[in-house]
């Protein structure tokens, strides 16, 4: 029987993140920090200030939005 690996979950970072939301930076960071439904973002490295956030993650997120849009 052939199993499959499971494919290691994407990475994206703030910029992309606000690129395809069409957000400002004060508006990411202000949902980063003030959102609970924004997804979490995380360090990219120990001694980075580098961070990132999991695109299926967002990607859910974002579908959120759009559908709480469409009820209106």
């Amino acid at each position: 029987m052939n199993q499959l690996s499971p494919q290691p979950r994407q990475v994206i970072r703030p910029k992309t993140v606000m690129r395809r939301a069409g957000i400002s930076p004060a508006t990411f960071w202000r949902r980063v920090k003030n959102d609970p439904t924004f997804p979490k973002i995380f360090p990219l490295g120990e001694a980075s200030r580098a961070v990132g956030v999991f695109e299926d993650e967002f990607e859910k997120w974002l579908n959120h939005c759009a559908n709480n849009q469409t009820k209106k």
